[in-house]
């Protein structure tokens, strides 16, 4: 495992993203047009809701 931050791409139909914690509970929300970029640090674990 590295220490660095990774990206992860999630690419799809869709219009927005929503991070939601582990009970689906919505914490932030930004406007994505099919392609979503996450920097994600080493051990993060990020849900996000595609609409």
């Amino acid at each position: 495992m590295s220490p660095n931050p990774a990206t992860a791409t999630i690419t799809g139909s869709f219009d927005s993203v929503t991070t939601v914690d582990l009970l689906g509970r919505h914490l932030d929300r930004v406007t994505a047009t099919g392609r979503l970029a996450l920097t994600l640090a080493p051990w993060e674990i990020r849900s996000v809701a595609l609409a």
